[in-house]
Formats: C-alpha cells, sequence, structure tokens
C-alpha cells in the first residue's frame, strides 16, 4: 500500500493539483445565499458607495471586527467589475489557498521536506474541516490567518533580511487590519527574527525587531484613530460584552482551546501516542481520564466550540473531551519538543500559541481564531515524522475521514444556504420579514434592523404543533428544516 501510495505520488509529482482543485470545488458554491453573518461583511461593502452611516451602525450592531475587509471587498469588486460583493469576498477568502500553499512551500524549501510529505502536508492542511469550510465563507477569517502564515513563511526564505522583514511585516500588517488580534503573531516573528540572528550584534537585532513590528502596530494605530475620528469608535462594541474577567471562566476556556487544538491538529498531534508510551506513563493516562469527568461535570457554555452546527454532540461529553484533549495536547508538545532536531523553533510556535490563547482565552470563545496557529503548529509537526510505514497508513486513514467530514459539510451548509434563500423569499414576498422573529435565520440576514419591531410570526428549525409553512431542503441526515408559525 504504502509503495502504490508513492506510485501515486511520483505520477502526480506535483502538488499544484490539490491547490488547483481545491479552488475549483469551492468555485462551485461561490453563489451560495450568505450564512455564518457573510451578509454583515457584504452590506458594509456598500457603505463605502455613499458612506451612509446607517449602515455603519447596522455593521457595528453585528459584527466586532474592523471595517478592512469590506473595504477590501469594495475595492476588488470596483477593481475588476464583478458588481456582486458576495462573490468578491469569496474569491478574497479562495485566494487564501494559494496564500497558504505558498507559505507550505517556503517551510518546504527551508527545512528540505521531501516531496511526499509536502504532498501530505498540503493535503491535509486543505482538507482540516475548520480550513475547508471557511474557505466558503466570506468573511475576515481564513484570509487573513493565511496572511499571517504566508508571511511569517517570508523570515524562512532565502530573500535578504531586510526584503524579509518588510515582505512579512506588510503581510503581518494587512492581516491585523483585518483581525486585530491576528497582530499576536508578532510574538512567533519576534522570537524567530532573533533566533536566526542571534550571532549578530544585539543593536542590529533590535533594529530588525523594531523594523519589523513599526508597521504592524503603527498602522493598527492609525486605523484606531481613523475609526474614532470617522465612525465615533475604536473597535465595536461588542467586544466589551464578550470580555470576561472570571478567573474560573478563563481557566475553563484555556482548556477548551487546547483540547479543541488537540483536535484541530489531527493527524500529527495523535501519533505519539502508542502502546510503548501507554505503559511508560500510564498514572498520566489515568490523570486524563480524571480531566474527562472534570470536564464532564464543568457547566461553563463552550461558546462557539461546538465543531459546528452538524455535529449536533451532547455539550457535557463535548466539555469532558475538550479537558482530557486538553491534556494530551500538552503531553504531545511535551514529546515533540524531546525528539525535534528543530526543537527551539518548534518551542517558539508553543510558546506563541500559548501566549496567544492566553489571549483569547479573556474572550467569548470561538473556535475559527484557532486556525491561525493550525498551519504552523502541522509543518512543525511533520519535520518529526520520519518516513515511517505506519505515519502514512495513519495519514490516509484521516485524509480519508476529513474527505468524508467535509462532504458532509459542504453538504449541510449548501442545503442550509438554499433553505435560508427559499425561507427569506417567502418572508419578503409576503410582507411578513419585519415581524419575524429570525430564529436559525440570524446567520443570513440584518434582522437587528428591526429589533425594535413587535413580532407576529417566528422561524425556528423544531417542528411546532402548529406552523404555517414548512421549509425545506437537503435529503436524509442532510435536511434542514424550518418551520414559520405565529408568536
Amino acid at each position: 500500500m504504502i509503495q502504490n501510495l508513492k506510485k501515486i505520488l511520483n505520477i502526480i509529482n506535483k502538488p499544484v493539483l490539490l491547490l488547483l482543485s481545491t479552488i475549483f470545488i469551492h468555485l462551485i458554491f461561490v453563489k451560495n445565499y450568505p450564512v455564518s453573518l457573510e451578509f454583515a461583511f457584504i452590506d458594509f461593502a456598500k457603505f463605502y458607495e455613499n458612506y451612509n452611516k446607517l449602515i455603519l451602525e447596522e455593521f457595528i450592531s453585528v459584527q466586532a471586527n474592523t471595517v478592512v475587509f469590506s473595504y477590501i471587498i469594495f475595492f476588488f469588486d470596483q477593481l475588476f467589475s464583478i458588481h456582486n460583493y458576495l462573490i468578491t469576498g469569496r474569491f478574497l477568502s479562495i485566494l487564501s489557498y494559494i496564500f497558504l500553499y505558498f507559505g507550505i512551500l517556503n517551510f518546504t524549501n527551508f527545512f528540505k521536506i521531501n516531496l511526499a510529505n509536502f504532498f501530505i502536508l498540503v493535503l491535509v492542511l486543505f482538507l482540516n474541516p475548520i480550513i475547508w469550510i471557511y474557505g466558503f465563507k466570506a468573511t475576515a477569517d481564513l484570509l487573513p490567518a493565511s496572511l499571517c502564515f504566508f508571511g511569517i513563511s517570508q523570515i524562512f526564505s532565502n530573500k535578504n533580511i531586510i526584503s524579509k522583514i518588510l515582505i512579512s511585516s506588510f503581510l503581518v500588517s494587512l492581516a491585523s487590519l483585518m483581525k486585530p488580534m491576528f497582530l499576536a503573531i508578532i510574538v512567533l516573528e519576534s522570537l524567530l527574527i532573533n533566533y536566526f540572528n542571534y550571532n549578530k550584534d544585539i543593536k542590529l537585532r533590535i533594529f530588525y525587531l523594531v523594523l519589523y513590528n513599526f508597521l504592524p502596530f503603527i498602522s493598527i494605530g492609525l486605523y484606531f484613530y481613523f475609526s474614532f475620528i470617522n465612525f465615533g469608535y475604536v473597535l465595536s462594541s461588542l467586544n466589551n460584552n464578550y470580555f470576561d474577567y472570571n478567573l474560573y471562566n478563563f481557566c475553563t476556556k484555556f482548556l477548551y482551546y487546547l483540547g479543541i487544538t488537540f483536535i484541530f491538529t489531527l493527524p500529527f498531534s495523535i501519533l505519539d501516542f502508542n502502546f510503548k508510551i501507554l505503559k511508560k506513563y500510564k498514572f498520566y493516562f489515568i490523570f486524563l481520564v480524571f480531566l474527562f469527568f472534570i470536564g464532564y461535570q464543568n457547566n461553563f457554555f463552550p461558546g462557539e466550540l461546538n465543531l459546528g452546527n452538524f455535529f449536533n454532540i451532547n455539550e457535557n461529553i463535548l466539555r469532558g473531551l475538550y479537558f482530557l484533549c486538553s491534556g494530551l495536547l500538552l503531553f504531545h508538545f511535551y514529546l515533540s519538543l524531546k525528539k525535534s532536531e528543530y526543537n527551539k523553533i518548534y518551542l517558539y510556535i508553543i510558546i506563541s500559541f500559548l501566549c496567544y490563547i492566553f489571549a483569547l482565552s479573556f474572550f467569548r470563545p470561538t473556535q475559527r481564531y484557532l486556525m491561525l496557529f493550525i498551519p504552523f503548529l502541522y509543518v512543525v509537526n511533520i519535520l518529526i515524522k520520519k518516513e515511517n510505514k505506519k505515519f502514512y497508513y495513519f495519514y490516509f486513514i484521516f485524509i480519508l475521514f476529513f474527505v468524508l467530514i467535509n462532504i458532509c459539510l459542504t453538504t449541510y451548509s449548501h442545503f442550509r444556504s438554499t433553505n435560508a434563500f427559499k425561507t427569506i423569499d417567502y418572508l419578503k414576498n409576503n410582507s411578513i420579514l419585519q415581524v419575524t422573529k429570525p430564529g436559525p435565520l440570524i446567520d443570513s440576514y440584518n434582522f437587528y434592523l428591526y429589533d425594535q419591531v413587535i413580532k407576529k410570526y417566528q422561524i425556528s428549525s423544531q417542528k411546532p404543533e402548529k406552523y404555517i409553512k414548512e421549509f425545506s431542503s437537503g435529503f436524509l441526515f442532510f435536511k434542514v428544516n424550518y418551520y414559520l408559525s405565529k408568536v
């Protein structure tokens, strides 16, 4: 089987086909009706047509992100005369795969990763469910994450040091303007620049760090100033609502982030665990069982750390799983650092990642924020996995598993989009949109405009005893049903 896999890789010999295939599949669904609050970014792109302050107020009411991604949508839509902000926004998200691909290529050239592992790295990263599904969405998530990855990869390129710094700094700045929390990547950047220039004079190293960090910080500072002067706010007040000082909640969210990162970095995160390890560290694994029961009894709501709407997993089991996996991830880091020849680079990535989730744990937990570090963790993990037969078997199994999950997620998302369009179109045509509680449609249309209107109808995904109309799309467990009923 391994020989056959290698023959296939030699025949293809061009991992760029994976990139083109991924882009093509995502383009098929580019006209789907918006979900996952895509409408907020799309609607705000219209703001730049006439600077209507009402559009700004609507955006602030539903989004904690900056307005930069919407401006980029507007800019490229006008530049290429697309005249469809939704399609333009999704094109931009699809471009993320190009940045991810060439970021991996930079790391591959630096670490001399062989073709088979390069192929597997691209394939597994592109098929990672959270990376895959956000490639369909016109939101400020995958694009800034991929820009950060590509930007940091410039440090590993063979350009001269000043060129590396300026290009990387620009890309990280652009990403941070779209997603200010991604500015946390400068921790990794600073550690790496210092590492690669450790034999140079301390003043020169400080100069490099100042040169790199100047643009991200000055651009964010100027954006905040511009936002306050022109819009009357620095960041949306929604960020204040999400900030949480509670120590118990902080610790719980920190463990949740560790646990879901272990899941998101499969298959690499699990390859360290074999019978020999289980036997040697049996008391630690008993402790992991204990962690599961602590998490199971935990009553803190995991926010958006629920693996998506499609996976309807019992919350207690999910919490227990996250606690257990948090221990597995830390143990995986420990085992990997012991045997990595690039342990300093690995350590810097771990330190940066822990600093990042430390900061995230003060806010409402959201799984999509983790896509910033998934590519980095994939790269450093494949470096310590030698060409071992069992690893190729694992890769093959998980690739099939990811393909199956993505087929399910893509199909479900498509039918949810189709049903949202049918339902909202019916509400508009019958002039009852403003007086209807949106329920599951809340992320497909700006119903916040009508918050003050008295509601006469409601949409639900659970079948009520009495209802006016049923909207349905899909089949079997991909079926999406919405019901219109009176309040």
